[in-house]
């Protein structure tokens, strides 16, 4: 696969291998989805930010139908914001970081092509997150096809760039 034209970022390091590793996504993989790391000076040029901690892995959204084309990128920010629960523990928050107003994209992973698209007997598997989608879900790229939304809404209807699947469960 050709790699599209504007990439951000540097080489993913060691440990970020290491790390996707830890969520299912080989180094491959990471490696065919354009996976980058960016500094936080690089994370905040590429949205317009003028501060906050914005190092991380840049996601970049390749469309099957032109996989030369960025459609937007996202970052898995490396400190995401904490929030205290009501138990007194932490959890992340704001994990991602993406164009301000822009709401989120469907990501097809790598090796999904317009013809699956226009395949409606392929089983389609919805996720959650980039990350989700190249990771649990990988040994079935071959067989079906899965777009990333963050959530499914409304209850019973996908749409996907013109495209539209009954039936979604959340």
């Amino acid at each position: 696969m050709t790699p599209p034209p504007v990439v951000w970022g540097n080489p993913l390091t060691e440990a970020d291998y290491q790390s996707l590793e830890s969520r299912w996504i080989s180094g491959e993989l990471a490696d065919r989805a354009y996976l980058r790391r960016v500094d936080s000076l690089t994370g905040r040029e590429m949205f317009s930010r003028k501060r906050g901690d914005a190092a991380g892995i840049t996601i970049p959204n390749l469309a099957p139908w032109d996989a030369r084309h960025v459609r937007e990128y996202r970052i898995r920010l490396d400190n995401p914001d904490l929030e205290r629960k009501s138990d007194g523990s932490l959890r992340e928050t704001n994990k991602y970081l993406q164009p301000p107003g822009r709401p989120s994209l469907i990501y097809f992973p790598p090796g999904v092509t317009q013809e699956m698209l226009e395949d409606n007997s392929l089983t389609v598997v919805i996720t959650e997150g980039e990350f989700k989608n190249l990771g649990p879900m990988a040994p079935f790229h071959a067989q079906w096809l899965r777009a990333a939304i963050s959530p499914c809404r409304p209850p019973g209807r996908v749409e996907l760039e013109g495209l539209c699947w009954q039936s979604c469960r959340s």
